[in-house]
């Protein structure tokens, strides 16, 4: 690649990157933000190295479950549009309430049912730790 083209390419979204990553380890190792809310670009590159057989478990884990949950979507999903568009009666029957949870705001519903669980975020991870335990209750035990 000549230099202009480098220049030209290359250069422009590496300069951002490498902006913002110097700010980020300068805030965080300054103290100005806290090292839990915004980890230092330093200890994310010696975790990654340092743990990265769990971390490859993990994304694996992840990526199985991402496609399942996609190839299952994707089937049901054609399979409900099939039958919607199949049959006169069927689309009758099921199509407003296709179009309801469509349009259902999903934390409004839930909220409204006291089933949403709030917590804040912003305590000390201690803090937040034992009120998320507090939260999900009984239902976090593993035995």
């Amino acid at each position: 690649m000549s230099a202009p083209n480098f220049v030209r390419n290359v250069l422009p979204p590496i300069v951002p990157f490498v902006v913002v990553t110097v700010a980020t380890e300068l805030a965080v190792r300054q103290g100005w933000v806290p090292s839990f809310l915004v980890p230092a670009p330093s200890s994310v590159v010696l975790s990654m190295f340092r743990d990265w057989p769990e971390l490859w478990r993990a994304t694996l884990n992840t990526a199985n479950a991402s496609l399942l949950g996609f190839g299952m979507s994707a089937i049901i999903g054609s399979l409900v549009a099939i039958a919607l568009s199949s049959a006169a009666w069927v689309q009758r029957a099921f199509y407003p309430y296709a179009v309801f949870f469509q349009t259902v705001p999903i934390i409004a519903y839930y909220d409204e049912r006291g089933l949403v669980r709030r917590v804040n975020g912003m305590l000390p991870i201690d803090a937040v730790t034992a009120e998320m335990l507090k939260a999900v209750g009984d239902e976090a035990r593993v035995d």
